[in-house]
């Protein structure tokens, strides 16, 4: 809903070593009451590629015309210019191994830069560019994908081709990319719920014989902070980051806006522990353990936190309890304590998901290569990883479906797991070991679900309102994390007073209105 989605998703994926989602711009124009005309296209689609993708031959086997994939993909890195190697690579895969499945099927990828992923997508569709897969455009929301008829409803083309994916993908998540009644998107499983932690350095924990794992919220810090402020001349204390050390969303959804326990809409600054934390943070500020130009330094969040002058820190994007994520990210040894676990939301599941483009000229084939990607490990991490011996090496586990692989520093091939498959198939590597990845599967399968899943705001009727309440809202983030406002109440009285000028009454009665129709609609 705000621009912080994106940084977090941003965050979170840089740390399961840049396995993203993201994150995370505003909603857009559609809600879950698209257009009937957009859900009218599910069988027609289905019904023009049959005679592509759904001949036989007399043994049963498909006999399938040949057809190259065009999968739309965010560049992971700057250099990718293995690709040619890598997509013979995995064509050759397919003509040994999927011959009988996909037969006459090869895939290549386009490549587009993340900043402009969005708008490269839509400029495609709107020029009728042939290509048939797309990951999730950074800047283009899936609601806004299926408004503009970029995505085609996928029901049909998933019953038919899709058998692996629906098994993969739990029921209650297809919520997120269901919109007037009809699938639009495959939400790959990822980390939906991603716990946000605080990080200590392992060496002042141990100097200052401080219990750690007694923490249970930023104002248990005093004592440790406190010491490092007397014993530790030129280190400062803390380097606070909002989601880590302001916010708790483990019972509020939509960015804070809505409150679980209550069913209703706030202002996300009215949330009690918002409240408290601020307070805790401006006293913290008061006594130095805070650096007066935090602020200025924010932007550099991860080169600051690499030079070991901050005894506590944002965890690396997500906890992890052995500290093994922040410890590789900053370069130090470390321990984490977890700040609390998100409820799975819309935006979350959404993080990560593949559509079908309506210029596809053969959607089902489409949808037959990405259930492959499910179904066959080893050609999904190769499409992550690229071709062995020029792009990554097999530690161990060599011969089998699940290695442990090791990326190699010249490689010019990537493509973060989560974005074309689920992440629980990557190999186990440098990027996440199998440990990292059980832990970060089992913080999501025992997340707790928000009850407004599949909810999915419209802003045009208040993108007035919301264009000038954001920067607000963004400003109010820096100033009570850094902790530099002297007085907490006062500023948060001026701060939603300025707020209800710029029409924050009409956002929260709008607000109000979706959910409830929403509910509604959807037995809730």
């Amino acid at each position: 809903m705000r621009q912080k989605k994106l940084l977090r998703l941003l965050s979170a994926m840089l740390v399961i070593i840049f396995v993203i989602a993201s994150l995370l711009t505003g909603c857009g124009k559609a809600s879950n009451d698209t257009s009937e005309d957009m859900t009218a296209t599910d069988s027609n689609t289905s019904n023009n590629s049959e005679s592509k993708s759904n001949e036989t031959a007399k043994d049963d086997k498909p006999t399938l015309e040949p057809y190259t994939v065009n999968y739309v993909v965010i560049k992971a890195i700057a250099d990718m210019s293995d690709q040619p190697v890598v997509e013979e690579h995995l064509n050759d895969y397919l003509a040994e191994h999927a011959a009988d499945i996909l037969p006459n099927t090869k895939i290549k990828f386009t490549l587009v830069e993340g900043s402009e992923a969005g708008n490269q997508v839509s400029l495609m569709a709107a020029a009728g560019e042939p290509f048939d897969l797309f990951m999730n455009p950074w800047g283009l929301p899936l609601a806004q994908a299926v408004a503009k008829g970029i995505a085609i409803p996928l029901d049909d083309l998933l019953n038919k081709h899709g058998q692996t994916i629906m098994k993969r993908i739990e029921p209650k998540y297809w919520q997120a990319a269901t919109f007037k009644g009809k699938k639009y998107a495959i939400p790959h499983p990822f980390v939906y719920a991603q716990t946000a932690g605080i990080v200590l350095k392992k060496d002042l924990v141990e100097k200052y014989n401080f219990d750690y794992k007694s923490v249970k919220d930023i104002k248990d810090l005093e004592p440790f902070l406190a010491a490092v402020k007397k014993g530790e001349p030129g280190m400062v204390p803390l380097f606070p980051l909002k989601w880590n050390f302001l916010w708790n969303l483990s019972k509020h959804d939509m960015d804070g806006w809505y409150d679980v326990e209550t069913g209703k809409v706030i202002w996300p600054y009215d949330n009690e522990g918002v409240i408290e934390r601020a307070k805790t943070l401006s006293e913290y500020y008061k006594k130095g353990y805070i650096a007066k130009d935090w602020i200025s330094k924010i932007d550099a969040r991860d080169a600051e936190c690499k030079t070991g002058k901050y005894a506590v820190m944002p965890d690396a994007g997500i906890y992890d309890e052995t500290g093994e994520k922040s410890t590789n990210a900053y370069g130090f040894p470390t321990v984490e304590v977890p700040m609390y676990t998100p409820l799975i939301g819309t935006d979350r599941v959404l993080s990560c998901f593949t559509c079908i483009s309506a210029t596809s000229k053969d959607p089902e084939r489409a949808m037959m290569l990405q259930d492959y990607m499910y179904a066959d490990k080893t050609f999904f991490n190769m499409s992550c990883y690229g071709k062995e011996g020029l792009n990554y090496e097999v530690v161990e586990g060599a011969g089998t479906d699940n290695p442990t692989v090791r990326t190699l520093e010249n490689s010019k091939w990537t493509i973060w797991a989560c974005w074309t498959g689920p992440l629980w198939d990557q190999w186990p590597s440098n990027w996440n070991s199998a440990a990292a990845l059980e832990r970060m599967k089992k913080q999501t399968d025992s997340a707790a679900v928000s009850p407004i899943l599949g909810f999915v705001q419209d802003n045009e009727p208040i993108k007035k309102e919301m264009a000038q309440i954001q920067p607000i809202m963004l400003e109010m983030d820096k100033i009570l994390t850094s902790g530099s406002a002297p007085d907490v109440e006062k500023y948060l009285a001026e701060q939603k007073e300025r707020a209800r000028k710029a029409g924050l009454d009409k956002v929260i009665e709008e607000l109000t209105r979706q959910i409830e129709e929403w509910k509604a609609a959807n037995g809730k």
